[in-house]
């Protein structure tokens, strides 16, 4: 499974997701769901690089006809994942592990109270929709294109 991570309206997505809850009255814990116990892993990938091989697509002929799947280049937990936003702002996230029927519920409820939800049916559905075994070089490599790593495209998108 891809996560895809970058400014979200000038903002970082995990920023607009805390101020949203904030601005509920709620307290700012990571909710995940889909059966995910923090431990499933995930390829991260910077917006950046996925408009590049967007662009690149567009421009080269021999991808016409082709599936590509878009991640990034190294593997990181959702806990991991969770933590290092947290350690760049100096804070130890919460994390709240709920099973996947559940998580369905809560994002089907918050749908139509939130212009964008903290947690979406498509949030859902893409933690229990995994592709481990993917190759998701093989676009980066065809369009001679690198991603950057995990911690410098956070670096950037929490600058």
């Amino acid at each position: 499974y891809t996560l895809q991570f970058g400014a979200y309206g000038g903002k970082v997505a995990a920023e607009e997701m805390e101020r949203q809850l904030k601005d509920a009255g709620l307290e700012a814990y990571v909710v995940t769901g889909g059966g995910d116990d923090g431990r499933t892993t995930y390829r991260t990938v910077h917006v950046d690089d996925v408009c590049a091989v967007i662009a690149g697509c567009l421009r080269e002929p021999t991808t016409i006809g082709k599936t590509y799947c878009v991640g990034g280049p190294e593997t990181v937990t959702f806990d991991g994942l969770v933590d290092m936003i947290g350690a760049a702002h100096g804070r130890t996230p919460r994390k709240i592990h709920i099973p996947g029927w559940v998580a369905m519920i809560i994002a089907r409820v918050l749908a139509p109270c939130f212009a964008s939800p903290p947690l979406t049916v498509s949030n859902v559905l893409g933690a229990i929709q995994s592709a481990p075994d993917a190759d998701y070089a093989e676009v980066f490599a065809h369009l001679d294109l690198k991603p950057r790593p995990l911690a410098e495209g956070l670096k950037d998108a929490l600058m």
